[in-house]
């Protein structure tokens, strides 16, 4: 196993660091937050510079690069706290649309989400939640009837399609739905994030052509996938508050002398940093595995789980270490422990993970 980044790999990190600094710094995230939560100039960017496009294969427009690479995007978003359907629309989507006999919605759908035109959400609540109730599909007249809530839905009023798992007459099934607000009400939960996330109400029909047949075992493989990209998203985000932090420990001063240079403090540094380095390492491992064809799944519940653990950690430990004014809104790792205690939640809770990992 070689998980070392090339130069291709920090340039393309470097490449997106740079982006978002200019165009998404943090107080654009806090603008983004109490506004849309999306900005379409920055999706456009990130279409340009090709990463919307990294695991869509070359026929169907995009470049077809490896799964690091994904990742390695994931943790700079991460950084940036930049908020964005890319795991959804770029990771998940493009796995499950190029399964056998999916070749028709890949065609309609995947060009479109390379070049930023189209983007595809989740609708599955299990996502999230391992025993949560699915939609139902039962067959009606020339087609099927959906019916059914899913509770978590990230920017289902952005999306132009979403995909959407039911339990079907022979058993779980996935379908690609074009929303409308009339056909499926959607109502924003509100959560400590500040994120996207939709209740999404289903009682539509759903013609035949959407229902993709796609393997069950596909589903719970995407699913593996966009636990490696999230953990890697997390990672860049713990990494981030940790420099924040380190830089204002370097600026304040006590006693005379900058906070950075008590011991105790860089006792509590140094034990983040390492908690993070071991993180980042399982994420690029999981990575790694996808694209050399190795076995994935156990490595994905463990390195989202982990990611989760410490990302929520050293948040928390960023307000301690900012003193009285970390407890404020205006000091910035309130940002990033909102979305730590959120986030912990997608895709399955640590525990839930390992419970799953040790089955």
């Amino acid at each position: 196993m070689n998980i070392r980044l090339t130069a291709d790999h920090r340039a393309l990190r470097e490449t997106l660091d740079r982006l978002l600094a200019e165009r998404c710094p943090l107080l654009r995230v806090r603008a983004l937050e109490a506004g849309a939560g999306h900005d379409p100039t920055v999706w456009a960017e990130l279409a340009r510079v090709g990463a919307l496009g990294l695991l869509v294969p070359e026929a169907r427009g995009g470049s077809g690069g490896t799964f690091l690479e994904a990742a390695l995007c994931c943790e700079a978003f991460g950084a940036a706290l930049y908020p964005s359907p890319f795991i959804w629309s770029c990771v998940v989507a493009p796995f499950l649309l190029v399964q056998p006999g999916a070749e028709q919605a890949a065609a309609a759908w995947l060009p479109r989400v390379a070049t930023g035109e189209a983007i595809i959400t989740l609708a599955d609540d299990r996502a999230h939640v391992f025993d949560a109730a699915r939609p139902t599909l039962q067959p009606e007249r020339g087609g099927w009837r959906l019916s059914g809530t899913a509770q978590f839905v990230e920017y289902a009023p952005l999306a132009d399609a979403l995909l959407a798992a039911a339990e079907g007459p022979e058993g779980p099934a996935l379908l690609l739905i074009a929303p409308t607000p009339a056909a499926l009400p959607m109502e924003r939960r509100h959560e400590i994030s500040g994120g996207q996330y939709y209740r999404v109400v289903f009682d539509a029909a759903a013609p035949a052509g959407q229902v993709l047949p796609v393997p069950w075992t596909s589903l719970e493989s995407a699913y593996d996938r966009a636990r490696i990209a999230l953990a890697a998203r997390m990672v860049g985000a713990a990494q981030r508050v940790f420099d924040l932090t380190l830089g204002y420990l370097r600026e304040r001063s006590q006693f005379g002398q900058p906070l950075i240079t008590f011991q105790a403090l860089n006792f509590r540094l140094a034990a983040l940093l390492t908690k993070i380095d071991a993180a980042r390492l399982l994420a690029y491992e999981a990575a790694w595995r996808i694209d050399a064809g190795q076995p994935l799944a156990h490595t994905a519940l463990l390195a989202k789980a982990r990611a989760a653990e410490v990302y929520r950690e050293m948040a928390a430990e960023a307000i301690q270490l900012h003193g009285g004014f970390g407890f404020t809104e205006e000091a910035n790792p309130q940002l990033f422990y909102r979305r730590a205690a959120v986030e912990a939640f997608l895709l399955g809770t640590p525990a839930a993970l390992r419970e799953r990992a040790a089955a």
